[in-house]
Order: C-alpha cells, then sequence, then structure tokens
C-alpha cells in the first residue's frame, strides 16, 4: 500500500478488503460485473474491494499481482466513478502503469507475472507492430499489450521523471477523450511519434528493466 500511494502520490482514503475467490461462482456474486471476463483479480471501481479468482491460484505471483490491483484501488478512490469507467477506454494508461508498479520487485520462484518474459516480448516485437495496443480498447493478445505498455511507461518514466508522469496521470483521469492531447502538452510530442520511437528501440532490442525505474524512484529492488 505504501508504494502505492508513495508512487502516486495519493492517500487511500477507505481500507480495502482483498477477497480470495474459492470459485467462479462466488467472484460472479460478489463481482457480477465481470460478465465474461476471466482475469486473474479485479479491483472494484470505488476502490474499496479486490477480488482474486481462480486464475491466480497456481501460477501468477501474489505480489505483483495485488501491487498491480493495489495501484488501480488507490486511484478508483481519488477520481470520480465517471473518470474510472471512462478510463476503462485507455487501457495503455491505467494497466501499464499498474504493471509498472507490478515489477517493482521480483518475482517469487515459479511464479510469474501477467507480462510477458523480457525475450518473448523482444521476440514478438521484432515484427509485430505497437501501435495498435495505444489505439484501441480491445486487444487481440492482452498480454502482450500489457507487456507493450508497462516498457512503454518504463521508458517514459525514466526519461522524463515521474513528476512529468504524474501530470499527465491527473490530466488524463480529469479528461479522459483528451488524452492524446494532454500527452502531446505534457511530453511536447504526440502519442503515436512516442510509440513509434519506442518500438524502433524495442526492435534494436532495447527496453528500460523495472529494476531500472524502481531505483530511479528510490524504491530497493531487493528487500
Amino acid at each position: 500500500m505504501a508504494l502505492t500511494e508513495s508512487f502516486h502520490e495519493v492517500k487511500c482514503s477507505k481500507k480495502i478488503k482483498v477477497v480470495v475467490c474459492r470459485n467462479w461462482s462466488d467472484c460472479l456474486r460478489f463481482a457480477p460485473f465481470l460478465g465474461r471476463q476471466r482475469p486473474l483479480a479485479i479491483a472494484i471501481p470505488t476502490g474499496s474491494a479486490i477480488f482474486v479468482t481462480p486464475n491466480a491460484a497456481f501460477t501468477a505471483d501474489a505480489g505483483g499481482l495485488l501491487r498491480h490491483e493495489l495501484s488501480h484501488a488507490v486511484l478508483n478512490q481519488n477520481r470520480s466513478l465517471l473518470s474510472v469507467w471512462r478510463m476503462l477506454r485507455q487501457p495503455w494508461v491505467s494497466e501499464g502503469v499498474a504493471g509498472v508498479l507490478a515489477g517493482m520487485w521480483p518475482t517469487a520462484p515459479g511464479r510469474q507475472l501477467a507480462s510477458l518474459p523480457e525475450a518473448a516480448f523482444l521476440s514478438r516485437a521484432a515484427t509485430a507492430q505497437l501501435w495498435p495496443c495505444f489505439a484501441v480498447a480491445p486487444q487481440k493478445d492482452w498480454r502482450f499489450s500489457y507487456t507493450a505498455w508497462l516498457y512503454f511507461w518504463d521508458r517514459q518514466i525514466e526519461r522524463a521523471g515521474k513528476r512529468t508522469y504524474l501530470t499527465f496521470e491527473r490530466a488524463c483521469f480529469s479528461d479522459p477523450n483528451g488524452r492524446q492531447g494532454a500527452f502531446a502538452g505534457v511530453y511536447g510530442t504526440g502519442l503515436r511519434n512516442a510509440v513509434e520511437e519506442f518500438q524502433s528501440e524495442v526492435r534494436s532490442g532495447r527496453v528500460v528493466a523495472p529494476e531500472q525505474v524502481g531505483s530511479d524512484l528510490g524504491f530497493s529492488w531487493r528487500q
């Protein structure tokens, strides 16, 4: 919790209950808005609860998973419900930065984060276009897109600093529909240009390591 509040520079106004669901019937009873979605975990729009699903039982890194969902929960508590719902259409922001937080500590042995391993991502990104991951909300391959988003934000935070990112984050949550204009205003370049530059770096085999970002922000990789 402290990591999430420190990163986003906001405070949690309400306790966050973490519920580990025994089965999908429990999940859908507690969170009927899931519909046909089957995520590893989900923070509800009010930010007062996180539901961990049966999909997380055997492979997911519990620490990374909770850091990811706490990012959503803390931000949800500090935004209007309308803003929260509109940001669902901007997963490259909310999911990507939650991924940055998830990767700031080592993954537990035998477990994996929702993101692809670096080598697997670089191999696929050598030929795949990254812009569609940012241009539309529905994704053909969420795991690949999620990995692209988190490496993109690792890059942006490493290059321009957390303060610049937070300026964009707050502008984006205030007006989700104006996110591309906000990005250009804060970063001095259009989103598509930034993604294309990121694409070129990725195809050269270069990504910013999560531990580097955590270290730059004052978070120790080893605890």
